[in-house]
């Protein structure tokens, strides 16, 4: 379907594992950064909000909308280690104009979608929407009409086909997927300048079926497949990423990231014992927990998405650091 370019070999596996390595290493990094400032907070239970613009009054409700994980303390973006230049929402806007920024995978890109969006939506003048279930629920685009940005999310939480590509119904008891079907999904994916690819969550499960016959529907009765130990099969479908990458991808025209989970912060204690910065109970992202779920936390609370403001706020700040450095920023 595309012609492949010359330097395909910049997106080799070999590279591709050594950005995930990095996006890890960075994850964590943002993880810790947020714990240490906020180390000695106070939980604020009863936040009053002062809305003075009509540009924040818009985005609040939005954020409502959107069922975002909206934490209830305040968060400085500038009272955090200086691992990244001061972020200016108006330098990076001025550098976006007339780009598509994508985020790709599964929910916890959503979490980053979010938070991109959150950040840079008083930076931008002028007509701003958000639009939600294109694609039949898979595409979230955040579009400023007047300086032609889009900042939106694709739903694919394996990058292959999978039985999980139903945004609102994937909840399922195990995982099958079409292991070279990328196509479907990677059409949305080409004309974007900036691209952010995770796959994380759903490999978790010990087996993986790799569905054999081309012709089964996903979840339908009387599939042929083989199951595969979640291992195998994340390097198998990161291989399938990786050439459709080589293929459609010119790293000399379009930016693209591989973002890693999260290093493991089970344990509060190892993060200065603080609570970690996750909604638990609180969360209003897919669908809010029933009051028999908070009364078992245990069990129940969400610990893999993050609050906004927070921890994907910083990363994202990494990130912009990446895609536009200070000197190219200034010199622009």
């Amino acid at each position: 379907m595309g012609k492949k370019h010359s330097s395909i070999g910049l997106w080799n596996m070999k590279t591709m594992l050594h950005c995930s390595v990095v996006m890890f290493l960075v994850g964590g990094l943002a993880t810790l950064v947020f714990y240490r400032n906020n180390n000695q907070e106070q939980v604020i239970s009863n936040v009053k909000v002062t809305l003075t613009t009509k540009t924040t009054t818009t985005m609040i409700t939005e954020r409502e909308n959107m069922n975002t994980n909206i934490n209830t303390r305040p968060f400085d973006h500038q009272r955090r280690l200086k691992i990244a230049p001061q972020f200016d929402g108006k330098a990076i806007v001025e550098r976006l104009k007339g780009k598509r920024l994508l985020f790709v995978g599964d929910s916890v890109n959503r979490n980053q979608w979010d938070s991109m969006m959150c950040m840079l939506h008083s930076s931008i003048p002028g007509k701003k929407r958000v639009s939600m279930g294109g694609l039949n629920g898979t595409l979230y685009t955040f579009r400023a009409t007047d300086y032609n940005i889009s900042i939106d999310y694709y739903w694919a939480p394996m990058l292959v086909e999978s039985n999980g590509d139903d945004p609102s119904n994937h909840r399922l008891d195990h995982r099958t997927i079409r292991i070279e079907a990328i196509e479907k999904h990677g059409q949305h994916w080409v004309d974007a300048d900036i691209l952010v690819f995770n796959t994380y969550l759903w490999w978790r499960l010990p087996i993986i079926k790799f569905l054999k016959s081309a012709g089964s529907l996903l979840g339908g009765p009387n599939q042929v497949y083989d199951e595969v130990d979640n291992v195998r099969a994340y390097k198998k479908v990161l291989e399938t990423w990786s050439k459709w990458v080589r293929v459609h991808i010119d790293p000399a025209k379009t930016k693209m990231f591989f973002m890693g989970l999260t290093a493991t912060h089970s344990r509060a204690t190892d993060w200065g014992g603080k609570k970690d910065a996750h909604p638990t109970v609180h969360r209003k992202l897919w669908r809010p927990l029933t009051d028999a779920q908070k009364k078992n936390p245990q069990r129940a609370s969400d610990c893999t998405h993050w609050c906004l403001p927070g921890v994907p706020d910083i990363w994202n700040e990494l990130l912009l650091a990446y895609i536009f450095p200070v000197t190219e920023t200034t010199s622009q």
